[in-house]
């Protein structure tokens, strides 16, 4: 199994450093969420964590091209790689709330740097990544309207409520 999902970027300028930490109740939880709701979701092609089970990272660990972690490319590869060799993936994005901190002006940098372009080379030569996109799964969490428990839904179908 693998569960993907996208970030929230969120712009701040910390004028006070515990503006992050302080707020009531003190739950870090809650300190996530406060700035996920100032925030936007990042762009769909760009998976910001994995959650890898051990089966699965045992069959393709052998089989990853040398990626520079933290380049473009790695990312969509891997799920593409994992998607087209029928593995269960899952976007979990509705249901882990995943925060970027936007540091400066230069959110999209990372892909003119050297260690992005060696990698969207190094993917296009192992396969590319046609179904590298949180979207492109088949699979995805949802809150339940009536229990709040997490549920895994299938995304091309139609979900039909009594």
């Amino acid at each position: 199994i693998l569960i993907i999902g996208q970030r929230i970027n969120v712009d701040h300028k910390p004028q006070d450093p515990g503006e992050l930490t302080e707020v009531p109740g003190g739950r870090w939880e809650d300190a996530v969420h406060m700035m996920a709701r100032r925030g936007d979701e990042f762009q769909e092609n760009a998976q910001d964590y994995f959650i890898v089970s051990k089966s699965l990272w045992q069959k393709l660990r052998k089989k990853m091209p040398d990626f520079v972690i933290g380049g473009v490319a790695f990312d969509n590869w891997f799920v593409s790689k994992c998607i087209d060799s029928g593995f269960f993936v899952v976007d979990a994005t509705p249901t882990i709330t995943a925060v970027h901190l936007n540091h400066d002006a230069h959110r999209k940098a990372s892909r003119d740097h050297p260690k992005s372009q060696y990698n969207t080379r190094l993917a296009i030569k192992n396969g590319g990544w046609s179904h590298g996109h949180v979207t492109h799964t088949d699979w995805f969490t949802l809150y339940h309207p009536w229990d709040g428990g997490i549920h895994v839904w299938k995304r091309r179908s139609k979900l039909l409520l009594p």
